[in-house]
């Protein structure tokens, strides 16, 4: 009598490739999806604009209190300071400090001015304000580009002049509109008895937590593509658990069958 043999056991190879893949298309989700609160810690500066407004902004006006606001919008850190390139025809010598958060002080610098001091609040927006001798005449705006740095040393940098007819760039300097001396005649008078901001530079300005103003267009951008890549991902995994039950409640080679 011939002795039989036990058939080998029969290696299921489609359904281990498959778990391979699997493993893989999962740990190519996870770290996709993981990446993306790390993408928006690394971003959060950019969460955020820094917004000029002015008591009287004419072309040529005279002593006039500027207010800028730099936004913290989402930030896990405190905004330190905040440095302002002045534009042409403004030097440093023609403005004086009207205004900053509590123990921050203002320093002039060869093309601009900067105010610093203890880390404010995360998300709080740093406010302050100048007073300007004689604002330019021969403009209808002032672009301040300015850079804020948080206490963990990030920086922001709002630079990026806005162009007409165009997309508001990723990272917009802070614009004043002014309107010509003509119409200035329309402006509201500052109320009697009410003293300009300027009469007390030491004072501090009150400092409101930042309002949102949502993500930036480019940081819309990668969010969409980020996610749209997950989904396909997501997507191609269902196709790939479809599969493998198929595998398996299916029949499995065996020697009998080749």
């Amino acid at each position: 009598m011939i002795p039989t043999r036990e058939p080998a056991p029969v290696r299921p190879v489609g359904v281990f490739a498959e778990s391979r893949r699997l493993r893989l298309v999962a740990a190519t989700v996870a770290g996709v999806l993981g990446g993306v609160p790390l993408a928006l810690a690394d971003a959060e500066p950019a969460a955020a604009h820094v917004v000029v407004a002015a008591d009287h902004p004419v072309a040529g006006g005279r002593n006039v209190t500027i207010r800028f606001t730099a936004d913290a919008d989402g930030a896990s850190t405190g905004l330190t300071a905040v440095r302002v390139l002045l534009p042409d025809g403004l030097g440093p010598r023609d403005v004086r400090p009207a205004g900053a958060p509590a123990g921050w002080t203002f320093t002039a610098e060869r093309d601009g001015y900067q105010v610093s001091g203890p880390a404010l609040a995360a998300g709080q927006a740093a406010v302050h304000a100048v007073t300007v001798a004689e604002l330019p005449r021969n403009t209808d705006r002032l672009a301040f580009r300015t850079v804020t740095t948080f206490s963990n040393g990030a920086t922001a940098r709002w630079v990026d002049l806005p162009l007409p007819d165009r997309p508001e760039p990723a990272n917009p300097a802070p614009v004043l509109l002014l309107r010509s001396a003509s119409s200035s005649a329309s402006v509201r008078a500052t109320p009697a008895g009410t003293p300009p901001a300027a009469d007390n530079p030491a004072a501090p300005l009150a400092v409101p937590r930042a309002a949102g103003h949502g993500l930036l267009p480019a940081a819309k951008a990668a969010l969409w593509a980020i996610a749209g890549l997950a989904v396909l991902l997501a997507v191609g995994l269902a196709g790939l658990v479809a599969r493998m039950s198929r595998r398996r409640r299916g029949t499995v080679d065996t020697p009998g069958s080749r």
